[in-house]
């Protein structure tokens, strides 16, 4: 049993080790690059009084950013 414990608490300290530190003084991480562009989609849909009237919205979501740096590097990617 006391084997077992000390193995379970190794391989946690192991993990906490590999994981890194979130506040960590380490500047090893690269800058973000600012894009060029933005992102948005259009739609239109009609109101109550028959109107069409178009709308445009801004994509601030970061899986839309990660899609065009992959889309970027692979063009055959989709």
């Amino acid at each position: 049993m006391a084997t077992t414990m000390f193995l379970v608490k190794l391989s946690y300290l192991l993990a906490q080790e590999q994981q890194g530190e979130l506040f960590s003084q380490k500047n090893d991480l690269k800058p973000l690059e600012k894009l060029g562009h933005r992102f948005y989609y259009h739609y239109s849909c009609q109101t109550a009084t028959g109107e069409i009237k178009g709308y445009q919205h801004k994509i601030v979501d970061w899986e839309a950013v990660a899609l065009y740096r992959k889309l970027k590097k692979n063009p055959d990617f989709y």
